[in-house]
């Protein structure tokens, strides 16, 4: 034991002497490098070994992460500040420290911003870019212990979003797992089942066995939740072998943790009551105050199995001083149900019913509902012994409702199906690659015999040929290598200024788009946009006049800058028809719209230079539940349930020389009664339009059945699901055009 308390002891000592050494130098002249490069390499230094401690000594962790922190401050070393803040908050957010831990991360996510604002693009961008999807991704987990699962669920897919569009697979499955979490809180175990396994199958591409082990922890939770004891036993084995290989001792106490539980549900309450102490001793070593709170909870629950109900208190008690401390709601339910049901067995029926009632309050706060049900059924007996027959009833069928929703059929088939997708995919990835490697040894060899072949009268031909060449480009390289050079300066210099132009453009761009917040009085909404280019030729567009909710999406003209110099056209024209001119017709403002298009380029009829957009614009009456559309060229979904109806629009683009055609009429309008639940999706052309590996277009069947398939998520969700599915259909394909996506919910 004393071994490892000198251990930390030694690396302080260690760090003292580093920095010491490092200042003397700087001092003395010795410094080989600046010295803020110095300290900067200090810095990064601490924070490695500081991520060391951050399980087996929080305490050590701390002291070494603040003096990363204090160096990177007095530098300004941007960077090493918000790695710092965000190492901080973790090991804070493992000791319980949750409001600590989260200023922290906010703190960290405002100066990455500023990084953000000022790096354009590079490797610092792409940092900055990863620590923001790590800070949201560790906010979202604070306010998950802290039992608040809305605002955890909003960092977390906002993490998600990211960690997709910049391909951080790493923390991408770590934002899955967190998000698959709050599933399972909520009793959704198919759709946490889901994340987990998608999860898995980033570990396994990466070998991550740490990951692995991690994983198959978790699946394993939900099939116990299930009551599915056998397969989840077969889960933890797995991972508590892969702990043990991989040395993972601190998190081998959460494996134990779940054995042991199987064995308490089996009734067999001394092997749970070892693998429970084995758990606590490794919680302790680490000083993990979660870890230890949940262990006197589960110990409590043993010797309330035993009959040993005042034993029992003493651990709840314990516990839930604890997880008071840290502020954690999910836990305290578990206190309050297991006194209750203590007290019920010493005919404490007031104080039983008290905290029952209290656990079920708490249950329905959060929408815990394996809480939920525990609470009634606990309710339920206490009624019943009572002689309350009637609210026994009552609150058995409560129960019943919420073990259904857990334990049913629907349930059931939905996590088998995800099992078996999830193998199935594994099988067919590995007989994939095993054929891809067959097909490769034999084109190979084709080819091999085939170059046998050719090489030696290519060979001939080739050294004749290359004598007369040789002399020949002797004599004009060292004229061409001159140009060259020259060209070559001259070209790099244009080129930076273009570069320059074009951030520029993107940045006039980026600042004329509305602020997604504002899409939100409509009802639940995403906005999925991915341009091609640096700029984009798709934009959005919003407005709010009269009462009425104005919205659109337009597809311009080719994509780059051409397509914003367009977008940018659009957008003005938009405001000036509906906010100065008063125009709250869709049809009328098209046809304006395209007036506007043709007077600021300039187009002639005889004269027609092709420049446009196409675009589909809706007016939203909240108080009537009425939606006016209008497209020119591009249509409106409307989703009803899983019934999906494309309102088609007319076929006239917005500045193009076919709106003079004497046969076009003008632009015409729909008008939809909408419905609670219904939603309705504005897109442009870049997602049906996308090829993948294989050369074949995703197309609007195949977009309309994934638009059905995801209608039961919510509108959030689906965008997460949108930009996954585009993703996995592109995989290493060119992207086509630009891409962009509107989707309400009311």
């Amino acid at each position: 034991m004393l071994r490892c308390k000198l251990i930390p002891l030694c690396f302080i000592f260690f760090l003292l002497q580093f920095q010491l050494t490092l200042k003397s130098e700087a001092g003395s002249g010795k410094a080989v490098r600046p010295a803020f490069e110095a300290d900067t390499a200090k810095a990064n230094s601490l924070l490695i070994i500081g991520s060391q401690f951050s399980n087996s000594n929080p305490d050590t962790a701390l002291i070494i992460l603040t003096d990363a922190l204090t160096i990177s401050k007095k530098n300004g070393y941007k960077t090493g500040i918000v790695k710092s803040l965000i190492a901080i908050g973790s090991v804070e957010t493992n000791t319980g420290a949750y409001d600590s831990a989260l200023e922290n991360l906010q703190n960290a996510l405002k100066i990455d911003e500023e990084i953000l604002n000022n790096v354009r693009e590079g490797p610092d961008r792409e940092t900055a870019l990863k620590l923001k999807g790590k800070a949201l991704n560790n906010i979202g987990r604070i306010y998950m212990y802290k039992g608040d699962l809305n605002q955890s669920a909003e960092f977390l897919k906002r993490a998600i979003y990211l960690r997709l569009k910049i391909n951080d697979k790493t923390g991408l499955a770590s934002s899955f797992a967190n998000l698959a979490n709050i599933y399972v809180i909520q009793g959704n175990y198919p759709e946490s089942l889901n994340y987990f396994f998608a999860t898995l199958k980033i570990y396994e591409s990466q070998n991550d066995k740490a990951g692995i082990a991690s994983t198959y922890n978790n699946i394993g939770n939900i099939y116990q939740y299930m009551k599915k004891n056998k397969q989840a036993l077969k889960y933890y084995l797995v991972s508590s072998k892969l702990k043990k290989e991989t040395g993972d001792i601190n998190s081998l106490a959460s494996t134990y943790t779940n054995i042991a539980n199987i064995h308490l549900k089996e009734e067999r309450p001394d092997q749970a009551m070892t693998y429970f102490n084995s758990s606590l001793k490794l919680y302790e070593n680490a000083s993990d105050k979660k870890g230890i709170a949940v262990t006197y909870l589960n110990l409590a629950m043993v010797f309330e199995s035993k009959g040993n109900y005042d034993k029992a208190l003493e651990y709840y008690s314990n516990s839930n001083k604890l997880f008071e401390e840290m502020g954690e709601k999910n836990s305290s339910i578990k206190y309050y149900s297991g006194i209750g049901y203590v007290y019920m067995h010493q005919k404490k029926y007031t104080e039983a019913r008290k905290n029952l009632l209290k656990g079920i309050t708490l249950a329905r706060e959060i929408g815990s509902l394996s809480d939920i049900k525990e609470g009634y059924e606990f309710l339920s007996r206490l009624d019943s012994i009572e002689g309350n027959y009637a609210g026994a009833l009552k609150n058995y069928k409560y129960f019943v409702k919420a073990r259904d929703s857990l334990y049913g059929v629907e349930n059931s088939e939905k996590i088998l199906a995800a099992q078996l997708k999830y193998e199935f995919d594994k099988k067919n990835e590995l007989s994939q690659a095993v054929q891809e490697k067959k097909d490769e040894i034999a084109r190979k060899d084709i080819q091999n015999q085939k170059l046998q072949r050719n090489v030696f009268v290519a060979g001939l031909a080739l050294v004749i040929v290359f004598s007369v060449w040789l002399l020949s480009v002797n004599r004009a390289r060292r004229k061409v290598n001159n140009t060259l050079s020259e060209k070559k300066i001259e070209l790099e210099g244009k080129n930076n200024e273009i570069l320059q132009s074009i951030n520029y453009a993107k940045r006039i761009q980026e600042a004329i788009l509305p602020d997604k917040k504002m899409f939100d009085s409509i009802g639940g909404s995403f906005i999925f946009y991915q341009p091609k280019d640096i700029v984009s030729g798709d934009f959005y567009w919003f407005l709010q006049k009269s009462g009425y909710v104005f919205a659109a999406v337009a597809d311009c003209t080719g994509h780059g800058v051409p397509g914003a110099f367009m977008s940018i056209v659009g957008h003005n024209g938009l405001n000036r028809i509906v906010a100065e001119l008063g125009i709250s017709e869709p049809e009328e403002i098209l046809q304006q719209l395209n007036h506007y298009v043709n007077e600021s380029l300039k187009k002639q009829d005889d004269n027609p230079i092709g420049d446009g957009m196409d675009i589909a614009l809706i007016r939203f009456d909240p108080q009537n539940s009425e939606l006016r559309y209008s497209g020119a060229n591009r249509p409106l979904y409307h989703l009803r349930g899983t019934n999906i109806t494309e309102y088609k629009p007319d076929k006239s683009g917005i500045g193009n020389s076919g709106f003079l055609h004497p046969s076009f009429q003008g632009f015409t309008s729909k008008i939809l009664t909408l419905e609670k639940g219904d939603r309705f999706y504005l897109f442009t052309d870049g997602i049906p339009d996308q090829f993948n590996a294989d050369g074949k277009k995703l197309l609007s069947k195949r977009l309309k059945e994934f638009l059905i398939l995801t209608s039961s998520q919510t509108i959030t969700q689906q965008e997460i699901e949108l930009t996954r599915y585009f993703n996995d259909w592109k995989q290493n394909a060119e992207q086509t055009d630009d891409v962009l996506m509107m989707g309400f919910s009311v």
